[in-house]
């Protein structure tokens, strides 16, 4: 349930203090061009739910699709999609960023 005064007193006592810590990781990691710009909170919440989906919803997928969620191909799939859509683009442009910046120093391969 929401609203009410349980989950007040986790988000409270549990979530606020590690909250506090990684909201600003994510504004510096944006700032950086790290990650995407989205609102922090809605970013830490779309990973968690990214991170919770094949747990979530395996038993699910199993039942519609006769998928199966535990498979290492369906796992390693999803991890590479999951890492393509959230940090492709940035990724990338910290790769070429590092590159550029091993070049100058004379360390990074050209």
């Amino acid at each position: 349930m929401y609203d009410n005064p349980r989950l007040r007193w986790v988000a409270e006592t549990v979530l606020a203090p590690l909250i506090d810590r990684l909201l600003p990781q994510i504004r510096a990691a944006q700032r950086d061009g790290d990650l995407p710009a989205i609102e922090p909170i809605v970013f830490h919440y779309m990973m968690i739910s990214l991170t919770a989906m094949l747990a979530g919803f395996g038993p699910e997928m199993r039942v519609t699709s006769r998928v199966r969620p535990q498979a290492p191909a369906v796992i390693d799939s999803y991890w590479m999609q999951v890492e393509n859509m959230v940090f492709g683009r940035f990724a990338n442009a910290s790769g070429s960023r590092d590159r550029k910046l091993a070049q100058k120093r004379g360390t990074g391969s050209k």
